[in-house]
């Protein structure tokens, strides 16, 4: 009985102290590492998550960046092929214009002729003087840009010059080289995002 009353106080002061029995013990180690292996497979979420991300984050810069090499490039042909209509537009205005001229010039040599004809000039070289002199009177009184301008080069032709000023335009020495859309861009709806 001595030693049963003299384990009761041992037994008290441990329990005050936090040492309680192995059960107690062997329960808040239980607790423990069920808290670790929840923060272990929250860590291990977490780390996927990232890592796709991660991978998210790539094929967009790499879809961003094809994207706006695409769109330079189209900016630039747009560039050029505004230049080409712009180009196409004034060669027809003149060409507009030098078929009013000539229309002109031809009404003066029928004139001329038909003068040369009633003035009693019935050899051809009186006609063909008629013709000229009537020619260059429609010439002289023809109208239009056409009569101050040079006849346009053929815009067809100019196609790398245009090219050349939209890509001084652009500040580039060189066309843009974009290359195929990289397959991360078909990819990117099918990578999953991060999980909650």
């Amino acid at each position: 009985m001595r030693i049963a009353l003299a384990v009761v106080p041992v037994l008290l002061v441990s329990q005050m102290l936090g040492c309680g029995s192995v059960a107690t013990t062997s329960a808040r180690q239980d607790a423990l590492d069920k808290a670790i292996a929840r923060d272990e497979r929250r860590a291990a979420v977490l780390r996927s998550d990232s890592l796709k991300l991660k991978n998210r984050l790539l094929a967009q810069s790499k879809c961003i960046a094809y994207r706006a090499c695409s769109a330079k490039a189209a900016a630039i042909e747009a560039e050029v092929a505004s230049s080409l209509a712009s180009c196409n537009k004034q060669a027809s205005d003149w060409y507009r214009c030098d078929a009013k001229r000539s229309n002109r010039t031809a009404g003066g040599c029928l004139f001329g002729i038909l003068a040369a004809g009633l003035t009693g000039g019935a050899a051809a070289p009186a006609a063909a003087i008629g013709c000229a002199g009537g020619g260059l009177a429609g010439h002289a009184t023809a109208k239009g840009d056409c009569t101050r301008v040079r006849k346009p080069r053929a815009c067809g032709r100019r196609g790398l010059e245009f090219q050349n000023s939209a890509l001084a335009n652009h500040r580039l020495a060189a066309f843009p080289q974009c290359g195929a859309e990289p397959i991360e861009c078909g990819q990117l709806e099918r990578l999953s995002s991060p999980s909650r």
